[in-house]
């Protein structure tokens, strides 16, 4: 099952954003400290996603992702946010369930899409590979796909 993250580290992704490329691994963690109030249908519990040593976000909550269907402008926007939602729902069922048997805290993932943006147009890498040298600069990275192998949506 295949998820993106969200809260991209801005600030730290320029230490990895030339070298992050499909299939590295990411670790992701609970972390109890920043979990947030559980409402309905959200459990409010974060989990903190990081490549190479840098936090690079969190696995979304499904109350952000609720706020984003809700915010977007068209049926294509919706559709996509609700796909992310249920790959989400899913991912975060596991983690809950993996938690509460096992007490796992930590699981191990790989990078599975990356979004670059520039000028208003938008660059989506599924394969392997990296951005040419000469366009690095003009490339922002703004949001990492994650793939949990084990998660099957029901």
């Amino acid at each position: 099952m295949i998820t993106k993250i969200t809260g991209l580290q801005h600030h730290d992704i320029d230490k990895i954003s030339d070298s992050l490329v499909i299939g590295n691994a990411v670790f992701v963690k609970r972390q109890f400290e920043l979990d947030k109030e559980p409402e309905k249908g959200c459990d409010g519990i974060a989990y903190a996603c990081t490549c190479k040593n840098v936090l690079i976000g969190y696995l979304s909550l499904i109350r952000t992702l609720r706020k984003y269907y809700r915010e977007a402008n068209n049926m294509e926007d919706q559709k996509r946010t609700k796909e992310w939602g249920e790959a989400t729902k899913a991912i975060r069922n596991q983690l809950f369930l993996d938690y509460g048997n096992t007490g796992q805290e930590e699981w191990v993932t790989r990078v599975a899409g990356l979004l670059y943006f520039r000028n208003g147009d938008w660059l989506e890498f599924d394969k392997y590979g990296i951005l040419p040298p000469d366009e690095q600069e003009t490339w922002q990275l703004r949001q990492a796909a994650i793939n949990f192998d084990n998660v099957e949506a029901f």
